[in-house]
């Protein structure tokens, strides 16, 4: 027989003590455990699988960057990550979140804004007003959450949230930008379409171009949160 594997279970027979070889089939028993095997398997994927459905694919992180990305005395909106989602993978109900670590560093001779955006595709999905640090000579520590809901293959919606330390890395509470944390908001359903491969990007573009002030990017770390229909 050929197996039900994944789409339904397997009804083996199991071969009772004196059966002869023929009755079950012992060769034909080989041939329905060999297809079993074959059919997990594949559910189950290989390492580093690309096959959207297997368990590998979805257990793990759709993307990691652990490698540090700086930008330092410029004013171009810079990129500090990005990855392409391939045509067709979100579906209804999926939720992509990525997940970001960082610091920035102002030691010049005054304030220096840093304006934030999040984008699905070709679009701004949420970005917020230009965000004013204070000449510090301590680097501080950054953390932005972006999580992009599937409502359709044809509409998304998103948030994003940004959180700072005031005057260090390791402490000084959450209060660089003047609040404990700078919430971007919810946006409505953008109309970038699944049916082409779209990037999921973070950028930041300083105000003012000053070898004393950077922003890096640390960690990131890219999921994908497979909804109950997908």
């Amino acid at each position: 027989m050929t197996t039900s594997f994944p789409t339904g279970l397997d009804a083996l027979t199991n071969p009772a003590a004196g059966d002869p070889t023929t009755s079950p089939s012992h060769s034909a028993q080989h041939a329905n455990v060999n297809d079993a095997v074959e059919a997990i398997e594949a559910k189950v994927g290989i390492d580093a699988s690309t096959d959207l459905l297997s368990h590998d694919r979805r257990l793990r992180s759709r993307n990691e960057v652990h490698a540090t990305t700086t930008f330092t005395n410029s004013t171009a909106e810079n990129t500090l990550f990005t990855f392409t989602v391939p045509q067709n993978e979100p579906k209804a109900g999926d939720v992509y979140r990525l997940t970001m670590w960082g610091r920035l560093f102002n030691n010049s001779a005054g304030a220096i804004t840093y304006t934030y955006r999040f984008k699905f595709g070709g679009t701004t999905t949420n970005g917020g007003p230009a965000l004013s640090i204070t000449q510090n000579a301590l680097q501080r520590g950054w953390r932005a959450v972006y999580e992009i809901m599937f409502e359709t293959t044809a509409a998304e919606r998103t948030f994003a949230h940004l959180i700072c330390t005031a005057t260090g890395v390791d402490g000084g509470g959450l209060a660089a930008f003047g609040t404990s944390e700078t919430l971007l908001g919810f946006n409505s359903a953008a109309v970038d379409s699944t049916s082409a491969s779209r990037a999921i990007a973070f950028t930041c573009q300083m105000g003012t171009a000053d070898a004393n002030g950077s922003i890096d990017l640390r960690v990131a770390v890219l999921e994908r949160i497979k909804g109950l229909t997908g």
